[in-house]
């Protein structure tokens, strides 16, 4: 019974995290839903041990039997590995997120909100008609080896910002045409990728919504995505059997080579993640050592087979990213979960409170952490840093228009309302708040004007203005530009 009590504890911890995640409504809850998973195939790998590797399996890989025991000792591994990961999140995201709702609300009528729409709804668009006829004729190996040219993949990317702006707003119809075309992507080519970035995002926020409101919503959601995994592993191996379960017998597989003395991979992962968010100051294009980052994935896929493979191509296989610290330092691998821990922290507290980069960086979110948990964390951010900057320049450009535009059309409501020969003289800058609510000047800033003003809003795009002549108070109503 001792076997089971880490592995039973990896997972009843992960499921616990699961639901306070849920109702505080944070992002991190697709991290703890993949622990929750894997921790259960991890339980299922013991009852089913012991599992064979190399020629008794009939395979290509490196001679190994794992049994019930060694599952228990990585499932402490694994433990402490979420121990450190929770540690460094949550220190890191207490000290950067805005207090208040994780997941506030978004106008519809914001300028920034209705500008970002527009610019990532024409991207979707152009995305779409440019990337989808293409692809939709494109095979598996086609499709993860980028046979055909990148840049329209790349534009329809970057264009999924929108389907979470319209789930934010309420604007459904945008999120399902997004959906339909990255789930046409994933039946033509079997490859899962688009589901990161066309659905899960949305249904994510959908199910933070109503988590508190409608646990059959959260479960329906939770068995629907499982159906879909289950139904796309068997288009792609013709048998049904759990999502992703391979991974964690590689896990096991390359846990035992380090345990046997193959040698590790220290800190590369590390170094490639840095160097991809110092991009582009860390500049790929110049620097010969960073276009193709050999990372930890790439090593196993070396180490793994009994021979070694002559054959060219690029050979990726992740094993979650508790190999990943396994090979990076062996047992003591799982202090490197409070790095990766801060940097997720980091990323969600910067989100959260923000609707407007919620909006904007949550698909990456989505992608990243995933492709992190299953064992490819260097590589996603390598990947997805370009889209990080793009996203946040047009983060920074968009808000800067907002407000010139605000400013301006506040400043026109009194050039445009003249009373009598009476303009205030009052700058643009003091009137930053008349769209939202009254404005009211207080007395010392009646004494420094002459002519102290009042705008009340009214219904839709009309004011009300208020000059003070030295008689009486003057009315004059006109239209917010």
């Amino acid at each position: 019974m001792t076997l089971w009590l880490i592995p039973s504890l990896n997972a009843s911890l992960s499921l616990w995290l699961t639901i306070r995640s849920l109702q505080a409504k944070r992002l991190i809850t697709i991290y703890w839903v993949l622990a929750t998973y894997f921790g259960l195939l991890l339980l299922r790998d013991m009852w089913v041990a012991p599992i064979y590797y190399g020629a008794v399996a009939g395979e290509g890989l490196a001679n190994a039997t794992v049994n019930a025991l060694y599952i228990s000792k990585i499932a402490l591994s694994v433990f402490l590995s979420n121990l450190a990961f929770l540690m460094g999140e949550q220190l890191i995201f207490r000290l950067t997120a805005r207090p208040g709702p994780t997941l506030p609300q978004m106008d519809r009528t914001s300028p920034a909100a209705r500008y970002l729409l527009w610019f990532y709804l024409v991207l979707l668009v152009a995305g779409s008609i440019l990337y989808l006829p293409s692809e939709l004729k494109s095979t598996y190996y086609e499709s993860v080896n980028n046979v055909l040219p990148t840049w329209p993949k790349l534009i329809f990317q970057l264009s999924t910002p929108v389907l979470v702006i319209a789930a934010l707003q309420r604007r459904y119809f945008i999120c399902l045409a997004g959906a339909a075309a990255g789930m046409s992507v994933v039946l033509a080519t079997h490859v899962r990728e688009p589901v990161l970035l066309t659905v899960v995002p949305p249904v994510l926020l959908l199910i933070l919504k109503y988590s508190g409101k409608s646990k059959a919503l959260v479960v329906g959601f939770a068995v629907l995505f499982l159906a879909l995994a289950t139904s796309l592993e068997y288009m792609r191996s013709n048998e049904f059997k759990p999502p992703e379960e391979f991974l964690p017998r590689g896990m096991y597989l390359i846990s035992q080579l380090v345990d046997a003395g193959v040698a590790g991979t220290g800190n590369t992962s590390l170094e490639i993640t840095a160097k991809a968010l110092l991009f582009p100051f860390y500049n790929r294009l110049l620097t010969d050592d960073y276009n193709m980052p050999a990372d930890s994935p790439t090593y196993v896929a070396n180490i793994m087979m009994a021979r070694p493979v002559l054959a060219s191509g690029f050979r990726h296989y992740p094993f979650l990213w508790y190999t990943d610290v396994y090979l990076a330092a062996g047992r003591m691998g799982f202090c490197l979960g409070l790095v990766w821990g801060a940097i997720f922290g980091l990323w969600e507290g910067a989100m959260a409170g923000r609707v407007l980069v919620t909006a904007v960086f949550l698909p990456c979110f989505v992608r990243t952490i995933y492709l992190f948990y299953r064992g490819a964390g260097a590589l996603v951010f390598h990947i997805v840093s370009r889209q990080l900057y793009f996203h946040l320049m047009v983060l920074l450009l968009t808000v800067l228009f907002a407000q010139w535009t605000q400013r301006r059309n506040r400043s026109s409501i009194l050039k445009r309302a003249p009373l009598q020969g009476i303009r205030p003289r009052i700058s643009a800058a003091r009137l930053s708040s008349v769209i939202n609510r009254p404005f009211q000047f207080s007395a010392a800033e009646r004494r420094e004007c002459h002519h102290p003003v009042e705008v009340t809003r009214l219904k839709g795009r009309r004011a009300e203005i208020r000059y003070q002549h030295p008689d009486t108070w003057k009315r004059s109503t006109r239209e917010i530009i």
